[in-house]
């Protein structure tokens, strides 16, 4: 990923335009994290963990566009927008409704690459919810808006929702005996 969150986190939130440029910086990170998810669907042996990352990519899509929306209303009413999707943990991916029957019948020992893939996807996801926790946090330090702060805090639990996924799959591919999906 080009767009180093925690550093570019730190330098944004030192700064007045904060809001602003946070919102750039985390539309380009998020068109990142779908490309990046759109390359493990291309990577991955398995169509459950294909639709999965293809949801993953799909998700940080709507990040992207509710970004959008908000900097255009931002720009032109001054106003934040509520988040206008239910967040990720009230969507969750068809590979975790599979019964643990089922996902067993796939053992089969998991490439290097498919896990390093899978840890730096949580890695991503969790300096996403940083990134998201620390502009509501600087908000609320400068008497924001409360429908401002509540829209990065959306955003950050939606991050952590796709964090706790991530953590599912990786121990369901791990762990397949000892670990029940859903």
């Amino acid at each position: 990923m080009t767009v180093d969150l925690k550093s570019e986190l730190a330098r944004v939130l030192s700064r007045n335009s904060f809001v602003s440029e946070g919102i750039d910086v985390a539309m380009a990170a998020e068109q990142e994290g779908a490309d990046a998810y759109k390359l493990l669907v291309s990577k991955t042996r398995f169509q459950d963990e294909k639709d999965f990352f293809h949801f993953m990519a799909g998700q940080e899509e709507l990040h992207y566009q509710q970004l959008g929306e908000l900097k255009k209303s931002l720009i032109s009413a001054g106003n934040y927008l509520a988040l206008s999707k239910s967040p990720a943990s009230e969507m969750v991916p068809k590979i975790f409704a599979k019964k643990r029957e089922e996902w067993n019948k796939r053992v089969r020992p998991p490439s290097q690459e498919e896990l390093q893939s899978i840890l730096d996807a949580m890695d991503l996801e969790k300096a996403f919810r940083d990134f998201y926790k620390g502009i509501a946090g600087r908000l609320e330090k400068t008497a924001g808006d409360p429908v401002g702060i509540a829209f990065f805090d959306g955003l950050a639990e939606w991050e952590q929702a796709h964090y706790d996924y991530l953590d599912q799959l990786f121990e369901g591919i791990t762990y397949p005996q000892q670990y029940t999906l859903g």
